[in-house]
């Protein structure tokens, strides 16, 4: 157990420095170390009179640098060499020689999980040698090193009893590599053990700040921060880019660095530049020949690293290449010497173009054939010159290499700028450090990019020192950090008395635990979340939060206090999913301690957090005797990750956004959300793959489009055993699938809900992969909400199915978790068109004050809703205008159409004989047919944007001709489809003939096997029956809002059939008055990432319309208005109440929120009801709903019941009453987001009881 500081030891700042200070920056690609000796008897020093030493002259380094190189070469599992030594030894070995040998780089990334990905190789440990171990034993050399540097140069002598070790750490580092990294410098000798407070570890751009701040305090420099500055710190190192916000407060001694707001990182560093450099040399050499070389000829492969190394230095882009980086490494020109290139200027290259010479061994692996088809000047993807110099292009360079790492840097500047804003801390300099800032085209991009009335400070010596010097003020001055903004929100688990949100909360949930207080004489909530400190908080350095518990009963011994810690800002209970439990404090009560109280809550115990440096330590006090228990845990956090997947009838798709817990989320225009349109074996980039599985039995064999390929490609010996399914999604909504034709039969065994699990299941393994390669995030079920898009008209039955399969397919550990949200596919729509507008308008931009009504058509259904939205920026709300309307009338439905009317032309048996024998040509055919409705504008001019790249060359007889080309004889817009090879088999010369004569009634075959299908046939028979569906849909939904007085002024049109020309034209002519389109870039897209906005804020629906009227039954006095219903109806019935001698009507509905009416989330409802009898032990209430407004019986047709809570009343609660009626219970209806919830109240006890419905249609 560590106590706080105050608590035992001296607080930070209040004792003398240490002697020694050595501050150490262990880097992806780099590392060094700086110190600072503090003579006895001399005070502490000001930050700007600190002198720090660095170090430059390493052994084996080509040029003077601040730092060696992170690599290790190992005999074995033993260390043979390190540093640039390492790199040497190894580039000049043999292939013998290297046999038993290991070089290894970047492994500082294995300490946090899943960092490593996207760096390429070099990460690859030996046998017996595991990630802790690596750091352990390059930190190991390294303090060797220091020691034996600091012993000979300085007289000083390294001793464990007065040095400080401090270490920096990337910003986004989890609590769990944080741990390794103690665990690794204890091994290596740095510290007696992996607990001890002479090591300290900060974050890289913090550290790099504090250095910025001593060079101000020292008299200014290009590096300076002084008093009042907000800096934003952009630190680039090898492996990570980190953004961090700081303000400076004060000078001198009292000088002080505050977080302006949480932090945010990425896996993007140079090594990420390296390796997307390597990786596109490599394709464009040709891997065999590359792949080859790199096993064979390390030495060369080395040295070509060390030539890119220059280039990528002085690389700006396409102007003027500044060498000063690069200066005297630059090796000279030769004509096809390997030691060529570098940056030089040469005829024929343009500026700014990175030339690298071809080793000799790669050279020969390459080839005269290879190097000669490579030998054209060629600017869009480089080339090889006559001397045999690569030649990389500056824009292929900068827009394939650079830009998607530099392009991740610039999102946390603008995020971290964003958010710092919106706290009152707008920064006004911007810090570059690492080394990677030493990149001319970085520092060019991020000039660019700066904050409004921000400048650029740029450490002149170098940017890769400034983190380790900062290192040596942290450990020399560690007060000087004086605020943090906590990562977490942290508190205590505590009982409080039994309120009605518990009760909702236990109905829906099953937490938090009602338990009797038999003191209290009343029930109690067991598992509560009691708040210390809010995530993204700010957090002074020793800040103490105090709070006063008490004992539960009079009986305890002891008093246990649990820390808890969640990313979430509005936790209640400790039983919520993100909820983690840190440690406990278990607290001694004295004998005898409860003898004189008359209640256990009269002893009060004082309870504490104190928030150190780098951990936050819970403190229990008995203040009696004066007893004390504490426990201490660091107090950084993780981050957060939120993914939204349509899922849809015939494509399905996601998005994701990450944010660092602590951060507050921004508002909607500025979410940064990452779409996905690189799917295996796609015809074309999309932001969707096709919703295909196929099966070999009952297990998956490929899904998606590669579904699609295999099964298309299989010939008829190889389909045996297995079954090709699509549609499926429409399986989950009883009857959906009628109309969609072929495709959702499922193999035995598969039931509806699980090849819907099956299909989420592989696609939640492409996401992790995905995820992981791309952006080196790890998915976790702790800190990822998913949130699935669902189409507006399917019911709560449904929606349940799609929960037990998210289940299934592992996006969530239960199938009531919160971390699975279910929105409504045009909501999803309309949220994206608001974060548009939100973030500076577009096409498809929502602003304040519009009435958006949203024409959603998928592949299977078609929805209209009406939106609101109210307010801006952070206070940007939706809000359902009118209530939505939806119908199966879908792409699906048109692809059914098409396909009904061509088997209706062509012949019933001859067209189903050839579905049956050639599926590979069904597949094809229903491909080109994708291709001609999007195009299909009707009589007019067809629209091929949607068909561009895809409409194969016509070729008589050929399978592959058509599409929508226009030739002799047939009108525009008339659709021109193959005529597969087998089907044409199978009609036969004589059908042929008789279909060969031009009929705009019905379609033709023309001369070369096309089907020719004329535009008002195609309009009339297949698109109409559907698209007239979504009009009357569009069109009811606006009369309903401007009944309501929420006239639309505009329509949105998304979802994959929004791709349609002819949809597109029949929805504008259709328009309601004054009303204007709205059409997203990409309609499909729109759905997913208006997902991701509402997983990312899911307060930012305000309300929504009641689908249904909601009430509960209850006994009336008896009406002349019930006489004449029971006359006619035969309901209510007429009962006789002995207590107040009257009669009452049993069964009326107590209506508590109409159908149609707005209702805002955590709307409450409250009435007030009583006993029926004063003999009852309980009072039961059953919920109703309705779709009738103004009804009055429980007995009605269409009256539903859906729920029902029992509330016990006390024992003798009725003794002291006249009559049942005086006793007054509660009873709520509460709507959430998503549920409404009934609860009852009994005031005096305290007691409550509730239960949950879905009132949205969410299934609970």
């Amino acid at each position: 157990m560590s106590l706080p500081a105050s608590l035992g030891a001296a607080a930070p700042g209040s004792a003398a420095p240490p002697s020694l200070v050595i501050g150490v920056d262990f880097g992806t690609h780099a590392s060094g170390f700086a110190w600072r000796k503090q003579w006895p008897g001399s005070a502490a020093s000001a930050p700007g009179a600190l002198r720090v030493s660095t170090h430059e002259a390493w052994p084996d380094q080509p040029t003077p640098d601040a730092k060696t190189r992170t690599a290790l070469l190992y005999r074995g599992d033993r260390v043979a060499s390190w540093g640039w030594t390492a790199w040497r030894r190894w580039a000049e070995m043999s292939p013998s020689e290297r046999r038993g040998h290991s070089y290894v780089e970047h492994f500082k990334l294995l300490l946090e999980d899943g960092a490593e990905a996207g760096v390429g190789a070099g990460c690859a440990l030996p046998p017996g040698v595991t990630r802790v171990q690596a750091a352990a034993d390059y930190l190991g050399e390294m303090r060797k090193y220091i020691r034996e540097h600091l012993r000979r140069t300085a007289g000083v002598t390294l001793s464990s009893d007065d040095t400080v070790w401090c270490l920096t750490l990337p910003a986004i580092w989890s609590d769990a590599a944080k741990a390794r990294m103690r665990e690794a410098a204890h091994r290596a000798g740095l510290t007696p053990t992996v607990g001890s407070r002479s090591l300290l570890l900060t974050l890289e751009p913090e550290a790099a700040a504090l250095s910025a701040v001593a060079a101000g305090a020292g008299g200014g420099g290009a590096e300076a921060l002084a008093d009042g500055d907000v800096a934003l710190v952009l630190d680039c190192g090898g492996g990570t880019a980190d953004a961090t916000l700081h303000r400076v407060r004060g000078a001198g001694l009292g000088v002080r660095l505050e977080e302006a707001a949480v932090g945010r990182g990425a896996l993007a560093g140079g090594a990420h530049v390296d390796a997307a450099a390597w990786s596109y040399i490599r394709d464009l050499l040709g891997a065999e020949a590359w792949d080859a070389w790199q096993v064979e000829d390390r030495g060369e492969v080395a040295k070509l690293k060390s030539r890119w190394e220059v280039s990528k230095r002085g690389f700006a882009g396409g102007g003027p290449i500044s060498l000063t980086a690069a200066a005297g490494s630059a090796p000279a020109l030769g004509g096809g010497g390997f030691l060529g290139g570098g940056l030089v200027k040469v005829a024929g290259v343009g500026m700014g173009d990175i030339r690298l010479p071809l080793p000799p061994g790669l050279v020969e692996r390459l080839g005269r054939y290879k190097l000669q088809s490579l030998s054209s000047p060629d600017r869009l993807r480089g080339w090889v010159s006559s001397d045999r110099q690569l030649v990389l292009p500056s824009e292929v360079v900068a827009s394939r290499v650079f830009d998607p790492v530099v392009d991740k840097a610039l999102e946390l500047m603008a995020d971290v700028a964003e958010e710092g804003a919106r706290l009152g801390n707008s920064c006004n300099k911007v810090l570059l450090a690492g080394g990677f800032a030493r990149s001319a085209y970085l520092q060019a991009r991020v000039r660019h990019a700066l904050p409004r009335g921000a400048s650029l400070l740029l450490p002149e010596d170098d940017p890769g020192a400034a983190v380790v010097k900062g290192a040596v003020v942290y450990g020399t001055l560690p007060s000087i950090v004086s605020g943090r903004r906590s990562r977490l929100s942290y508190g205590v688990l505590t009982s409080r008395s039994w309120a009605p949100e518990d009760a909702i909360q236990a109905a829906s949930q099953g937490y938090p635990q009602k338990i009797w207080n038999e003191e209290k004489n009343c029930y109690y909530a067991d598992g509560v979340f009691r708040e210390f400190v809010k995530r993204g908080q700010l957090v002074e350095v020793n800040q103490v939060v105090k709070h006063t518990f008490s004992p539960f009963k009079k009986t305890q011994n002891a008093v246990e206090f649990d820390l808890y810690t969640t990313p979430s800002t509005s936790a209640r209970y400790t039983g919520e999913p993100d909820m983690e439990k840190k440690a406990t404090v278990s607290l001694s009560l004295p004998s005898g301690w409860s003898r004189s109280l008359s209640s256990a809550s009269d002893y009060g115990l004082e309870t504490e957090m104190r928030f150190g440096a780098t951990e936050v330590s819970l403190v229990a006090m008995d203040p009696r005797i004066k007893n004390i228990e504490a426990a201490s845990i660091n107090w950084d956090g993780d981050v957060a990750l939120v993914i939204g997947v349509d899922f849809g009838t015939h494509a399905s798709g996601f998005a994701w956004r990450k944010h660092a817990p602590g951060s507050a989320a921004p508002a909607p225009g500025g979410l940064r959300v990452s779409t996905h349109e690189a799917w295996p074996d796609q015809p074309t980039p999309d932001a969707k793959t096709r919703t295909a599985l196929l099966y070999r039995g009952d297990r998956v064999a490929a899904w998606g489009w590669t579904a699609w390929k295999r099964w298309s490609e299989m010939a008829p010996s190889e389909r045996r055993g297995h079954s090709y399914v699509e549609h499926f999604k429409l399986l989950l909504e009883d009857g959906a699938e009628a109309g969609v034709g072929a495709g959702c039969a499922l193999p035995p065994g598969v039931t509806r809900v699980q090849a819907a699990a099956d299909y989420m299941g592989e696609m939640r393994k492409y996401i992790r992969e995905h995820l992981r390669r791309t952006a080196g995030v790890t998915l976790s079920s702790d800190d990822t909400v998913w949130c699935l898009t669902l189409p507006a008209i399917w019911s709560d039955a449904a929606k349940a199915r799609m929960r037990e399969a998210a289940h299934r397919a592992g996006l969530t550990p239960t199938v009531g978790s919160r971390s699975l949200l279910l929105t409504l596919e045009p909501e999803a729509a309309a949220l994206s068109a608001v974060a548009a507008g939100a973030g500076g308008g577009g096409a498809e931009a929502l602003a304040d004050g519009d009435v958006a009504l949203v024409l959603d058509c998928g592949g299977g259904t078609a929805d209209a809703t009406l939106h609101r939205v109210r307010g801006a920026g952070l206070g940007v709300r939706l809000e359902e205008a009118a209530v939505g309307r939806g119908a199966l009338a879908g792409g699906a439905h048109v692809d059914a159409a098409a396909w009904s009317y061509m088997r209706d032309l062509l012949g019933a048996d001859a067209w189903d004989a050839w579905q049956a024998a050639e599926p590979g040509e069904v597949a094809k055919l229903r491909s080109r047919w994708e291709v001609s409705k999007r195009g299909f504008a009707g009589g007019g001019p067809i629209s091929l944007t949607a068909a561009a790249g895809s409409a194969p060359a016509s070729g008589p007889g050929l399978f592959l001709g058509g599409g929508l080309v226009k030739v002799a004889g047939v009108r525009s817009g008339d659709l021109r489809l193959p005529l597969p090879p087998g089907l044409v088999e199978r009609l036969g010369r004589l059908k042929l003939q008789s279909l060969s004569s031009p009929d705009r009634l019905r379609g033709l075959v023309s001369s070369d096997r096309q089907l020719v299908l004329p535009s008002e046939v195609v309009a009339s028979r297949v698109f109409d029956p559907v698209v007239d569906k979504a009009l009357e849909l569009m069109a009811g939904v606006a009369e309903e809002g401007s009944r309501l007085g929420n006239s639309a002024n505009k329509v949105l049109l998304a979802g994959g059939f929004a791709r349609s020309a002819y949809l597109q034209a029949r929805v504008r002519q259709a328009l309601p008055r004054g009303a204007s389109l709205l059409l997203p870039e990409d309609p499909g897209a729109a759905v997913v990432k208006g997902a991701v906005i509402f997983g990312a804020l899911p307060s930012i629906i305000s309300g929504r319309r009641c689908r249904l009227s909601y009430g509960v039954g209850v006994d009336m006095e008896w009406t002349s208005e019930a006489a004449v219903h029971a006359a006619s109806y035969g309901y209510p019935e007429k009962y006789w109440h002995t207590e107040d001698e009257c009669y009452c009507a049993e069964g009326c509905f107590y209506e508590f929120i109409n159908r149609g009416q707005l209702v805002n989330v955590d709307q409450v409802v409250e009435h007030t009801c009583c006993p029926l009898y004063k003999t009852q032990n309980s009072v039961t209430f059953p919920l109703y709903s309705t779709p009738i407004n103004g009804a009055l019986y429980t007995s009605a047709p269409q009256m539903e019941e859906l729920a029902h809570v029992t509330l016990e009343l006390p024992a003798g609660w009725s003794r002291n009453l006249s009559k049942a009626s005086d006793y007054l219970l509660k009873v709520e209806m509460r709507f959430g987001a998503t549920e409404l919830s009934l609860v009852a109240t009994d005031p005096r006890t305290k007691d409550a009881v509730a239960v949950s419905v879905a009132w949205t249609g969410d299934a609970v």
